[in-house]
């Protein structure tokens, strides 16, 4: 369960009139991370059969918290350890708090530290030798006192020349101090944000270094990311390429209605014999020929658009483009606009502008590809 916010004590005192019982209880609240724990005890036996950790979330965190279990299992009262228990009971769920406490002075610990401490913490633990184990090269930037922006970007960009010039693909801007800098696993936010030479220079200027203001209408500048996304189908390629698929159709994924939607079709960046090894692949995995779009998959309704054949969403593939343009053939983002005065009108999916195949990416699982808000997101940036 998850707990309201109250602004007063009236209020909580009102809503509990307001209740059946009439009655409540205050305990403490801990500022840690909601667990909730599966035991299952064999007949008269302090070892547990079943443990498992989730999260508020539902999220399967044993690994994570496994120590816990170990703890949580010895003060088990177990009906023959000569302690009495009045319940029967040989299995249950209990739901808490895991905090972090100090065990010298009895203090509560903070759950997370920010980033700047995270940091001290690294280099005191780790010596540093090169070629071996370095420690990230970094400078750090405020604007925390007074006006700084003009300053600090003449820093940033220095800075990002400089990585360019090592070798590097550019910088990792992370947040070092309040509560937004807090390590979240998994989880993408503006807490961490990536700046790539292709975002600041255009290919005129690459050489000589000079950052340029992008123009998301030029086809010499890329979007200000890369995209992970799943082939869901592909299209019999013609001439050179016949005999093999030539081309792919792509999607986001859409972590709310849980279906794959369609963002436009790649067929440059490939080898020939990158085409070959992906057809081989491929033809294993193409869907039964069904009259319509598979269930889990969201395309529009021109027959010119779908694939020749269906695919199982199963790669995930590294894809960069120049922009992002509104289009009625693709259907990532079609509910964008679902709130706006022109809602009754017909809505536009997100398309690549010029994409390419950048590279496979067997580390991600197609559930973990390029969600379609966060293309709405860099669709809205393209326009500022």
């Amino acid at each position: 369960m998850s707990a309201c916010p109250m602004s007063s004590v009236e209020a909580v005192l009102d809503r509990i009139a307001k209740s059946a019982g009439r009655s409540a209880t205050c305990e403490y609240k801990y500022d840690g991370a909601r667990v909730q724990v599966h035991l299952s005890l064999g007949v008269g036996s302090r070892n547990c059969s079943i443990r498992r950790i989730f999260s508020r979330n539902m999220e399967d965190i044993t690994a994570r918290f496994s120590t816990l279990l170990d703890v949580l299992e010895m003060r088990v009262k177990a009906r023959d350890a000569g302690v009495r228990r009045s319940s029967s009971a040989e299995s249950m769920i209990v739901e808490g708090e895991v905090v972090a406490l100090d065990r010298i002075t009895g203090t509560f610990r903070p759950f997370q530290k920010s980033l700047r401490s995270r940091r001290a913490l690294l280099h005191d633990l780790f010596e540093e030798k090169p070629g071996y184990v370095e420690f990230v090269k970094y400078v750090d930037i405020s604007l925390a006192s007074g006006d700084k922006t003009r300053n600090e970007a003449a820093l940033v960009r220095k800075y990002l020349a400089k990585t360019v010039a090592t070798g590097c693909e550019g910088l990792m801007i992370k947040l070092l101090d309040g509560e937004e800098s807090e390590y979240r696993a998994g989880r993408r936010s503006y807490s961490w944000m990536k700046l790539k030479l292709d975002y600041v220079l255009d290919k005129s200027t690459r050489c000589s270094g000079k950052p340029t203001v992008v123009n998301a209408r030029d086809n010499g500048t890329f979007l200000a990311d890369t995209l992970d996304l799943v082939p869901i189908g592909a299209f019999y390629g013609k001439g050179r390429r016949a005999g093999v698929f030539g081309s792919f159709l792509m999607a986001t994924y859409n972590s709310t209605s849980g279906n794959f939607e369609t963002i436009g079709k790649v067929g440059t960046g490939f080898s020939d014999a990158s085409l070959m090894e992906v057809s081989a692949r491929f033809r294993k995995m193409v869907l039964p020929v069904i009259e319509g779009v598979p269930e889990q998959y969201q395309s529009c309704a021109i027959r010119s658009c779908h694939p020749d054949v269906w695919l199982v969403p199963e790669e995930v593939w590294e894809i960069k483009a120049t922009q992002l343009t509104e289009s009625s053939s693709y259907t990532c983002g079609t509910d964008m606009d679902a709130d706006s005065v022109n809602a009754a009108a017909p809505r536009k999916g997100l398309a690549l502008r010029f994409p390419r195949f950048v590279r496979f990416r067997p580390d991600k699982k197609p559930l973990q590809a390029t969600e379609s808000e966060q293309v709405k997101e860099l669709f809205q940036q393209q326009r500022l």
